[in-house]
């Protein structure tokens, strides 16, 4: 098993726990740029190939979801709720069973002095793949943008 901190920007009391070796890959970007979007695009093109075996609408937050696909021999969870603190301590421990990770973090928490989600980010996964999305300027090309963000994570998946 591969051991990871579970924290949230501070050591819990220097208590570890372990996962399996999952893979994790974060969309990060500032609010609105698309990162939900992309993430239940790339959702609706793993339905398309593998097996969806569970999906769940948070009831906090009724614009976000979390799918898990049956992918061969892999288990594939995608979350798009990155706006809350202890993302990736959060989906990491509900998700343990999974091979892969994808989740959004919004980038604004960079700048928050309290929590560290990119310090989360390292901790839980020293080899974990930070996809930047930034806001396509041009209105008329967020569609299109945000269809070859999707794309890109699902050849991503493929080679991971």
């Amino acid at each position: 098993p591969y051991t990871r901190k579970a924290s949230c920007g501070h050591p819990l009391n220097g208590k570890q726990t372990i996962y399996k070796n999952m893979k994790l890959i974060v969309l990060s970007g500032e609010s609105h740029c698309g990162k939900t979007t992309i993430l239940k695009r790339l959702c609706q093109r793993l339905g398309e190939q593998c097996t969806e075996i569970a999906r769940e609408v948070p009831v906090w937050s009724d614009n976000d979801i979390e799918c898990v696909f049956q992918c061969g021999e892999r288990r594939v969870a995608i979350c798009t709720m990155g706006d809350y603190n202890c993302v990736i301590k959060t989906y990491g421990q509900k998700y343990a069973d999974c091979d892969v990770l994808i989740c959004a973090l919004n980038s604004g928490f960079m700048r928050n002095t309290k929590y560290k989600p990119f310090e989360d980010v390292l901790a839980f996964d020293p080899r974990a793949i930070v996809v930047l999305k930034r806001r396509e300027p041009d209105e008329t090309r967020h569609e299109s943008a945000d269809r070859a963000c999707a794309e890109q994570l699902l050849r991503l998946l493929s080679v991971i």
